[in-house]
């Protein structure tokens, strides 16, 4: 029983992820594994499943072959799906501004 309770645990994080991942995939306009794994410091297997969960929901097309998938929502499609994007902004915007200072910190 734990372990079905641990997977429903998993499920619901991924289902809670959804939206901001929505709306970074839909920033950058096309996703593969590693973005997921870098914005929201999870590991492979939780990045690729989803990935999976957005492709079942039509957000993201299949893989193509450099391994990217491309974006089929826009913002009108995610606001229908997810409610108004101010909601996950501060969120996403946060991880840019850490994501940009990191990346000035390399230079």
């Amino acid at each position: 029983m734990e372990e079905v309770d641990q997977i429903l645990l998993e499920q619901q994080s991924r289902l809670s992820m959804l939206p901001a991942a929505a709306q970074i995939v839909i920033d950058r306009g096309e996703v593969n594994c590693f973005t997921f794994q870098r914005y929201f410091n999870i590991g492979y297997t939780c990045s690729m499943r989803l990935q999976d969960l957005m492709e079942e929901r039509n957000i993201i097309g299949p893989r193509n072959e450099r391994g990217k998938h491309k974006v089929l929502i826009g913002w009108d499609e995610f606001e229908v799906m997810f409610g108004p994007r101010d909601a996950y902004y501060e969120w996403h915007n946060y991880k840019t501004e850490s994501k940009e200072e990191d990346d000035n910190a390399r230079v």
